[in-house]
C-alpha cells in the first residue's frame, strides 16, 4: 500500500524527537478510506512512543497483514464459488479480475472488459441477471457496526437475491472495518443535488441490511455481528 510505504520513509527521514508529529503531518494528506484509515492509525499508535524501530515494525506488520488479508479473503471467496457456479454482479473491476479466474457463468450488471466471458445486463435488467443467477456478490467499501456500504446498485441485487432465495455474499477485508459511518468517504454529502426544475440522486455508495448478506473476508464467510467480532480477535495489536 502506498501509505504505508510513504509512512516507512518519513520514519526513515524524520530525527525521533519529531517523528510523531512528523507522520501525524503526514498522515492528513493521506487517503481517508476505512483500509487506510485503520492502518495509519495503528502507525500513528506506535508512533506515540517516538522510538522508529518500533514504527518500522508496525509498518511491516501492517504490509504483511494486509497482504495476507487480501490473499486469503480471495482464496476463501474462490472456494466458495463451486465449478457450474452462475454469478450476478456489478461491474466492480476489483472483484472481477478474481471471478474471472473461476469456471462460474457471470452475469454482468453494467459493463465489462469484452475479453470477460459473460452475460451483460443493463442496470433496468438486473432482475433478469438474479434470475439466471444461484449467488450474488457484492464488492465492499466499509463496515461499520451496523451497516454494510457497498456501491450503489448493491442493495438492489441483495433484495432481489433475497426475494428469490439466493444467497447474496459482501467480498471484504477485516481493514474495511470502521467504527462510525461518518469515516466513509463520500457518506456524509448530499446524496440529492437540485438542477433548476429537477433533483438529482449523485449517491454512489448505499447501506445495505447487514441481515441480507453474509461476509466473506480472511476471516471466512460469517455474519455481519460474527465478522465484527472476529476482526478484533483477529487483529488486537492494531489500534494499541
Amino acid at each position: 500500500m502506498n501509505a504505508l510505504s510513504q509512512l516507512d520513509e518519513a520514519t526513515h527521514r524524520s530525527p525521533e524527537d519529531k517523528l510523531s508529529q512528523n507522520l501525524s503531518a503526514l498522515a492528513k494528506r493521506l487517503p481517508d478510506d476505512p483500509v487506510t484509515k485503520n492502518l495509519v492509525t495503528s502507525v500513528l499508535a506506535a508512533a506515540k512512543f517516538g522510538h522508529k524501530e518500533s514504527v518500522l515494525e508496525r509498518i511491516q506488520r501492517c504490509k504483511a497483514a494486509l497482504h495476507s488479508a487480501e490473499a486469503n479473503a480471495q482464496a476463501t471467496l474462490l472456494h466458495r464459488i463451486k465449478k457450474g457456479s452462475a454469478i450476478a454482479l456489478l461491474s466492480n473491476s476489483d472483484l472481477l479480475s478474481i471471478v474471472t479466474k473461476t469456471k462460474a457463468a457471470l452475469h454482468i450488471i453494467g459493463h465489462a472488459s469484452p475479453n470477460i466471458h459473460s452475460t451483460i445486463y443493463e442496470p433496468l435488467a438486473a432482475r433478469q441477471a438474479i434470475k439466471q443467477a444461484d449467488l450474488v456478490i457484492i464488492p465492499v467499501i466499509a463496515i461499520t457496526s451496523e451497516k454494510v456500504i457497498a456501491p450503489i446498485g448493491s442493495e438492489l441485487l441483495v433484495e432481489l437475491a433475497a426475494a428469490r432465495g439466493i444467497p447474496a455474499y459482501a467480498f471484504a477485508i477485516g481493514f474495511q472495518f470502521t467504527r462510525q459511518l461518518e469515516n466513509v468517504p463520500g457518506m456524509a454529502k448530499q446524496c440529492f443535488v437540485s438542477h433548476g426544475h429537477q433533483t438529482r440522486c449523485v449517491a454512489t455508495y448505499e447501506a445495505l441490511d447487514p441481515n441480507q448478506v453474509s461476509i466473506i473476508s480472511e476471516l471466512g464467510i460469517l455474519s455481519h455481528s460474527r465478522f465484527i467480532d472476529d476482526f478484533s480477535h483477529a487483529y488486537p495489536w492494531l489500534w494499541v
